[in-house]
């Protein structure tokens, strides 16, 4: 959570990659896969920190950190379902949005 918060703080939201237009952002599942260095992460974090007030709300996580080693994406979704609290009648509904590295 701490990377995630700090990686957040860093990230511009001035400028935006093309492809970031062409994203239906309120899927509830979106993978973008491409290459090292190419703004996945940085197109990710600028959505979540333009978008969610709380940002208890959203995650990112890098599957390159060393937590996958004994943990799957599932391992980690069912986590931040858990984590995030939604008052009692409101349903409980989370976009998860994952960037691939090839």
């Amino acid at each position: 959570m701490k990377i995630y918060l700090r990686l957040l703080q860093e990230t511009d939201a001035k400028m935006y990659r093309y492809l970031y237009r062409n994203i239906d952002w309120d899927e509830h599942c979106i993978a973008i896969i491409g290459a090292k260095g190419v703004g996945k992460t940085t197109m990710l974090l600028q959505h979540i920190k333009t978008t969610f007030a709380n940002k208890d709300e959203a995650l990112f996580a890098s599957l390159d950190n060393t937590w996958f080693a004994n943990h799957t994406i599932f391992d980690l979704a069912d986590e931040f379902y858990k984590f995030t609290t939604i008052p009692i009648g409101q349903k409980k509904s989370k976009t998860f949005t994952i960037a691939f590295q090839n």
